[in-house]
């Protein structure tokens, strides 16, 4: 591209925050009725991890759930809004919570 015809071509750099987040280290989120899973930030799921450590206390280390396959996606969602998977799994909240995770990943800095 010419910048306002001076003959200099400008180059568009790919975004850091981009490069950045794919060296992170990453923790799997399990796909649903047979769709492929995917995978999220590490410290995303640290957050959903203090809740889910919190509330069922079952001596899994966050290596021992990624080694098993990672949270559902409902379930981190309503964990990492500090919800309780087995009580406000509603699509109302469901809905409020994918939008704050959504957020929080286009972002590219958690608020852990």
């Amino acid at each position: 591209m010419l910048a306002g015809g001076s003959g200099v071509a400008l180059r568009r750099r790919p975004a850091r925050r981009f490069e950045v987040a794919m060296s992170m280290k990453r923790f799997p989120i399990q796909g649903h009725s047979g769709a492929a899973g995917f995978d999220i930030p590490w410290a995303m799921a640290e957050r959903a991890y203090v809740n889910y450590d919190r509330r069922y206390s079952n001596g899994q280390t966050l290596e021992t759930l990624a080694q098993r396959g990672g949270f559902g996606w409902a379930e981190f969602v309503l964990l990492y809004c500090d919800r309780n998977p087995s009580t406000d799994f509603t699509p109302r909240v469901l809905s409020r919570c994918s939008m704050v995770v959504v957020k929080d990943l286009l972002s590219g800095d958690p608020k852990c």
